[in-house]
């Protein structure tokens, strides 16, 4: 069979190989058409591009941009009725994954959890942020709202949907392991209602900020906040992430805040210097619209 060392260019080449109906790759495994001046060519051209190699992203903090973010999808989900006052950790070092490896796993876990919570008619309401830190590794906390009927269900799930995405069985503290794969919480559940409980895991997840990172005061022309001062409690080096750091369902994503917060009744979201509040005016805002909006139908 010729090979490349017969042409005199990787066009000729190209074209050769697919007259005779092979198709060419480059060293990524990217489809290389022909590209010649015929009109056939040129079709393959528009119609069959070759992919694009993406750029992998690495962080090792949380940014401020991203803080907000999240902070406003869960404003947006109380605001709509929800509370997301569970957090579900899953640690992928656990199965021997990281980097890519577990980004990839992530998303591919985050699809199973919007199909199960679909079939259950549940809101599809959610934050995640990954970290990779000391214990851990390479790991995933998810904020998310959940009746507690459903919570063995859930985990249950979870363990599954682990060893579907990866191959793996998860480790379990029963089996003497010093760490476990999945892990459900609900803060600190004696003294805290289901919103505290939700801010506060919210802080938790927060923590990978850069401590000295300005973040813009903005709703004000002028002004900053460093971000040690965005949450309360200590910020921490939450460890290289390869991929996405943080992201939010679709449900609350920025377009879906940016309709929510042109209601009349969304509250302020700042202190007088600049920090965000962690209470429940969202969630009694919405509740004031969710009464009025049911009023009227009974009228």
């Amino acid at each position: 069979m010729l090979n490349r060392a017969d042409f005199d260019d990787a066009a000729s080449y190209a074209r050769t190989m697919f007259a005779g109906g092979f198709d060419v790759q480059d060293k990524w495994g990217r489809q290389r058409y022909a590209l010649g001046d015929d009109d056939r060519s040129r079709a393959l051209a528009v119609s069959v591009p070759a992919p694009v190699q993406r750029r992998t992203c690495i962080s090792e903090y949380l940014t401020t941009k991203e803080f907000w973010k999240r902070y406003h999808s869960v404003a947006v989900a109380n605001f709509t009725g929800s509370v997301l006052s569970w957090m579900l950790t899953v640690s992928w070092d656990s199965v021997g994954l990281s980097g890519d490896a577990a980004w990839s796993a992530h998303k591919a876990f985050m699809e199973l959890m919007r199909k199960w919570r679909r079939e259950r008619d549940l809101p599809e309401t959610w934050i995640w942020v990954r970290e990779n830190g000391p214990k851990l590794g390479d790991h995933s906390h998810i904020l998310i709202s959940l009746e507690r009927w459903h919570e063995a269900d859930f985990l249950s799930w979870a363990m599954r949907a682990v060893k579907t995405v990866t191959g793996i069985a998860p480790l379990t503290k029963a089996e003497g392991q010093p760490i476990q794969t999945v892990h459900l919480s609900r803060g600190s559940v004696r003294r805290h209602s289901d919103i505290q409980a939700q801010w506060q895991l919210f802080q938790y997840m927060s923590k990978g900020l850069n401590p000295d990172e300005p973040s813009p005061i903005w709703d004000r022309e002028k002004g900053n906040i460093l971000a040690a001062n965005l949450i309360n409690r200590r910020c921490e080096k939450a460890g290289s992430v390869v991929g996405q750091r943080s992201g939010s369902s679709r449900a609350l994503s920025a377009q879906r805040g940016i309709e929510v917060s042109r209601d009349p009744n969304w509250p302020s979201a700042l202190t007088a210097d600049g920090r965000p509040f962690y209470d429940d005016r969202y969630l009694a805002a919405g509740r004031l619209e969710r009464d009025l909006a049911a009023l009227k139908i009974r009228l």
